[in-house]
């Protein structure tokens, strides 16, 4: 198996005795071993599992609460474990092929993925079974908590709770161990706007990203960098997520958008990066109570480095490493996804046309992490495109140096960057074309008069998971995609 891994030792240990002391206690303990700096893929301060965690090891197991013939829960720690199903990559790579779509999903924005579960939103947060991907499917809803982002924490108790945002300065924290029956047990006011968030790897500590830019709440917006305005990222303690608590409002000098992780405790290498809208920034996390700047440079506008102003074109939006942390793959979402990009030629705010790389992902190489340089860019071509089309969200292939990435209109895009400097698209993906009412999201308005439009695919996001790739798709909801 290959895996997207950071060197270690992986001690992950079945659950022991849990039937055997289920009649005493249906809250059995969750034992998987991560108590200590050999742990993979999580901050080992903490020891808390992570989904990569799980699906690495041979004997791991995942929660997800079962029915039993009457249709009543088994409780977890009780035969309720199951382990993803893990399906080798092609050797090597070459495109991609869809599986199934899910059956009762919405069209989605945010989703997360953890083990055989999948998390979608808009409005109501839906749960969706994985487990059998040629038959995804909803087992569980939660009226009024909007999924814009989402992520996960496994408690040491065996209990799953996922984190989502809705754009507003609210957090909400939602029981699904049982994944029939999801339960909203915390909500948490920040200080900041919560337009994303991040659960650091291995820990119960969540990452607020209010994508404020350089602190337009108290300073000029796109101000350059290194500048004196200040701008947060709220740090959170879920340790108990029925009481949430606020860590610190870290002055890190920009509103992320985004915040992506590595950790490699062999190497002591704890890292954060922020896309920061017109900045990025690498963050040491060797307490990420108290993160640290590790550097900090401009965003390349208009495909020029280091101009240190996206204005209202191009947009750092999210910033991810390769699997060794050698390779910084950065997206620009040009325009906030509002309007046609993909290298098309736009208006700048004093209304000069440009034309150049708009809407692309950028990869940096950042073997020196102070001095962090560019190699190539690439993205779908403009002809390609049937309304926005930016790079938005997407996941790295395990150790592949391959990444797929949601393009909206462009579809889910599998990119080599074997060689950074000259990065190229192995294949799109995209569903077959239908119609509905106009206009669409995510595309160009009909300008015939007609009532329908023609509806096309609009990728938000893409997770890759156990030789899989999930899609959210803003028309059609859930999908999945097998490599080929």
């Amino acid at each position: 198996m290959r895996t997207l891994l950071l060197t270690g030792t992986l001690m992950l240990v079945a659950f022991s005795g849990c039937i055997d002391n289920a009649a005493d206690d249906d809250t059995q303990s969750l034992d998987l071993g991560l108590a200590g700096p050999g742990s993979v893929a999580g901050h080992p301060a903490f020891g808390y599992a992570t989904n990569e965690d799980l699906v690495a090891s041979p004997d791991a197991a995942v929660p997800r609460p079962l029915r039993d013939a009457a249709g009543e829960v088994i409780p977890p720690g009780v035969d309720a474990w199951v382990r993803p199903e893990y399906r080798p990559l092609p050797d090597p790579l070459s495109g991609m092929d869809l599986v199934s779509l899910s059956n009762g999903s919405n069209g989605t924005q945010g989703i997360g993925v953890f083990g055989p579960l999948a998390v979608a939103g808009g409005n109501p947060l839906q749960v969706i079974d994985i487990t059998d991907v040629n038959n995804p499917h909803v087992i569980g809803e939660l009226p009024d908590v909007p999924v814009r982002d989402a992520d996960f924490i496994l408690y040491p108790d065996g209990r799953l709770v996922v984190v989502t945002v809705r754009n507003d300065n609210q957090l909400f924290f939602v029981d699904i161990t049982d994944a029939y029956e999801p339960v909203l047990v915390g909500v948490l006011d920040t200080p900041h706007n919560n337009h994303n968030l991040a659960v650091v790897p291995g820990t119960p500590l969540i990452y607020n990203s209010p994508s404020n830019s350089d602190g337009n709440e108290v300073a000029p917006a796109f101000s350059p960098p290194n500048s004196e305005a200040v701008a947060y990222t709220d740090i959170i303690d879920a340790s108990d997520p029925t009481n949430p608590v606020l860590v610190q409002e870290w002055q890190n000098g920009y509103g992320c958008h985004d915040v992506t992780f590595y950790m490699n405790p062999a190497e002591q290498k704890f890292r954060g990066y922020c896309a920061g809208i017109e900045a990025l920034q690498i963050w040491d996390l060797a307490d990420p109570r108290q993160p640290t700047v590790v550097s900090e440079w401009g965003w390349p506008a208009f495909g020029v480095h280091d101009t240190g102003s996206a204005g209202l074109v191009t947009f750092a939006h999210l910033a991810m490493p390769n699997h060794d942390a050698s390779i910084l793959i950065l997206g620009d979402e040009s325009g906030g996804g509002a309007a046609p990009a993909c290298d098309f030629s736009a208006q700048t705010p004093t209304g000069d046309t440009v034309t150049g790389p708009l809407g692309n992902l950028w990869f940096y190489d950042i073997t020196d992490e102070t001095n962090p340089v560019l190699q190539g860019s690439v993205s779908p071509n403009a002809v390609d495109q049937r309304g926005s089309c930016t790079a938005h969200f997407g996941r790295v292939i395990e150790d592949t140096n391959h990444v797929v990435m949601g393009f909206y209109s462009a579809g889910v895009t599998l990119v080599d960057f074997t060689d950074p400097e000259n990065p190229y698209i192995k294949e799109s993906y995209q569903p077959e074309m239908t119609t509905g009412p106009c206009p669409r999201p995510g595309q160009v308005p009909d300008l015939t008069g007609d009532e329908v439009c023609p509806v096309f695919g609009s990728f938000w996001d893409v997770w890759y998971h156990s030789g899989y790739l999930v899609t959210g798709d803003i028309e059609h909801g859930v999908g999945i995609l097998a490599l080929t």
